[in-house]
């Protein structure tokens, strides 16, 4: 009997140990320098946690089971890309992971861009998958710095530049003056296109926006140089001019 009491003492003190220094290793920063680690999709918990131990970035996973087990946490860890900060403890890097904080990254789309322009920024771009589509309508998609995290889609990124631009142009719709010579949104965003290339100073787009209604209410030709570039942008497959053009 009393062999009995020995080793049920045993075997609780050890698994006291055991709880013991798994919390205290838990909450026990280890990661010395700041570390970026990639979780790849359907990764599995137990795996995710031999993963960021293998980084140096936590205990092993047999001293994390029981912590991250009883938290849950296993059933919410996300993949993804993730900063892990010098001094962060276990305890923060499983939170920060089941709180998918993955990292950000950003492109940035400056305005006047045109449609091959920006399919050449998104192809080039390593940190996102797939394909474009084939053809990318002209003036549909909004200039902006675009944030996205890696692997995401070319398509999805592509796609919510188009939506804010649809958005942002149909609000602007509603809200525009009677008179104008534009029967749809379109035709509003070609000309602001116009104005905006005709001229690289912000003070002076509104004289030449004036400019160029006024012709447009007498039937006038607009006589705008952007609008010979562009025909010829479009003659050569999209690709913006090298130099500007001029009418003769």
């Amino acid at each position: 009997m009393r062999i009995f009491i020995l080793i049920f003492v045993l075997i609780a003190l050890l698994a006291t140990g055991f709880v013991t220094t798994s919390t205290y290793l838990y909450r026990t920063p280890v990661a010395s320098s700041a570390k970026t680690v990639i979780i790849p999709p359907r990764t599995s918990g137990r795996a995710i946690l031999r993963l960021l131990h293998a980084e140096g970035l936590t205990p092993s996973a047999p001293l994390m089971l029981l912590p991250v087990y009883i938290s849950g946490a296993n059933r919410s860890l996300k993949a993804g890309e993730y900063l892990i900060e010098a001094g962060m403890t276990p305890a923060q890097i499983i939170h920060k992971i089941v709180r998918g904080e993955v990292v950000v990254h950003k492109l940035t789309v400056p305005e006047g861009w045109t449609s091959y322009q920006v399919r050449q920024l998104l192809e080039a771009e390593p940190l996102l998958t797939g394909a474009l589509p084939a053809v990318i309508a002209e003036g549909s998609l909004f200039p902006d710095t675009v944030h996205f995290t890696r692997g995401e889609s070319r398509a999805g990124v592509l796609a919510r530049m188009q939506e804010k631009r649809a958005a942002l142009l149909a609000e602007l719709w509603a809200g525009h003056s009677d008179g104008l010579p534009f029967s749809t949104p379109e035709e509003a965003l070609v000309f602001a296109s116009i104005v905006e290339k005709e001229t690289g100073l912000a003070e002076e787009r509104g004289q030449v926006a004036g400019v160029f209604l006024n012709r447009l209410k007498i039937g006038m030709p607009l006589q705008s140089d952007p609008t010979v570039a562009y025909g010829v942008m479009l003659a050569s497959g999209g690709k913006p001019l090298e130099r500007s053009l001029t009418t003769a």
